[in-house]
């Protein structure tokens, strides 16, 4: 990064999916990456995509200083807006998104996708786009 802060990143990416799923699991990673960049002071951040129970899951985590439970809350009415566009971007296509972590624990997030969603081949310009804060 321009701070000459160095990350380890890792990803396991153990299925495919349409053009669709990859066009959103790539636009909400890259928006949990610079969230974890810019607020989490992370060492190491790993990206896995698997399917479980129907749904295509992206789960970034990192190591950083950690979201407490009421911080998401206060950073939206502190007017950042990414982690509350994400979940809405997730949950208009019927899927649920989960933020967890501790102070000093690091963070993770997941976004669960339906599979039918996921696997689509149209573009993501029939989604809610995406919002940078």
């Amino acid at each position: 990064t321009a701070s000459g802060a160095r990350w380890r990143f890792s990803a396991d990416i153990r299925t495919e999916v349409g053009a669709f799923g990859r066009q959103l699991l790539a636009s909400l990673a890259r928006e949990l990456l610079a969230n974890a960049a810019r607020h989490a002071r992370a060492r190491e951040v790993s990206v896995a995509v698997t399917r479980e129970d129907g749904h295509v899951l992206l789960r970034v985590s990192d190591d950083g200083e950690g979201i407490t439970p009421g911080r998401v809350e206060a950073a939206r009415a502190e007017g950042h807006i990414g982690l509350a566009a994400q979940r809405a971007r997730v949950e208009a296509l019927s899927g649920w998104f989960a933020v967890s972590g501790s102070e000093g624990g690091g963070t993770t997030v997941v976004a669960a996708i339906p599979t039918a969603v996921a696997d689509a081949a149209g573009e993501l310009s029939h989604a809610a786009p995406a919002r940078d804060d």
